[in-house]
């Protein structure tokens, strides 16, 4: 018997507005919402092992306009940051440098960007043309210029990561052993995991790559769809969860049905004999 109950709790709060503009985008789709979820709490449906949420990991979600992070320990979220920066500004650092429209910029931070200056030498460093814009010559520049541009910003994001992470763990960013875990569009940038591995001072980073579901397609696997497939796999185990508590309740009610009948039974039996 116990007289006091505690729990320790993370709290995660939204503008209503927000939801209210999910929920009528998605019906006006003709759909229904189920819920909502978190995304980076969606994300460790698809990318974290267990033993990596029990012995404390952090996840970075690298999207266009915030990087968003989540802290776990003991298998359970800790803390939740978001910064205000992400793969936007570095667009934007290549359209500012180079004279260049932010949808070319866009392309070519796609096809072309690097942000780990060390990955490319003088053997390997490629040309990369800037198209040119009102009449202009196209012009080229090296890879390793433009991986200049991308290093500066992408190291910032991480150092402000680092010290949101700080901020609001305070002495429980000691007890993380497990991995740095790196999702979302910028993931996918040639160089990300060694320059995380450089501002947080450790090996210790990977990407995160969501699990294999089965089938013949595998195009899913990648850094930019662990959200989706995060929150797929998420209302699945919600989805069992209440299946099995359903099954529980009508084998209990069934038990107890057939309970009184019996004692009925033994009542009228009782009662002629």
């Amino acid at each position: 018997m116990g007289t006091r109950l505690e729990a320790e709790v993370h709290i995660v709060t939204s503008a209503k507005t927000i939801i209210q503009n999910i929920r009528a985008t998605i019906q006006r789709a003709d759909y229904s919402l189920d819920g909502v979820m978190l995304k980076t709490l969606a994300q460790t449906q698809s990318v974290c092992h267990q033993d990596e949420m029990d012995l404390g990991s952090i996840l970075i979600d690298l999207g266009a306009g915030t990087t968003d992070v989540l802290v776990l320990i003991n298998g359970a979220p800790i803390s939740t940051a978001s910064v205000p920066v992400g793969g936007n500004l570095v667009t934007n650092d290549i359209a500012v440098v180079t004279g260049i429209p932010s949808s070319v910029a866009e392309k070519i931070k796609i096809e072309s960007g690097c942000c780990w200056l060390p990955n490319i030498t003088a053997e390997n460093d490629q040309e990369v043309i800037l198209p040119g814009v009102g009449g202009r010559a196209p012009e080229v520049i090296m890879q390793s210029q433009l991986c200049q541009i991308i290093q500066a910003r992408m190291e910032q994001i991480f150092t402000m990561v680092k010290s949101a992470i700080i901020k609001n763990t305070n002495d429980s960013i000691k007890q993380l052993s497990g991995n740095i875990i790196l999702t979302g569009g910028g993931a996918m940038m040639d160089g990300v995991v060694n320059l995380a591995q450089n501002v947080f001072k450790t090996s210790s980073v990977r990407l995160g790559v969501p699990e294999n579901l089965g089938g013949i397609e595998e195009d899913y696997r990648r850094p930019d769809f662990a959200t989706v497939i995060g929150l797929v796999l998420a209302n699945k185990s919600l989805a069992q969860k209440r299946d099995s508590r359903k099954r529980v309740k009508s084998h209990s009610a069934k038990k107890d049905k057939a309970s009184g009948n019996e004692s009925v039974l033994k009542k009228i039996l009782k009662s002629f004999f």
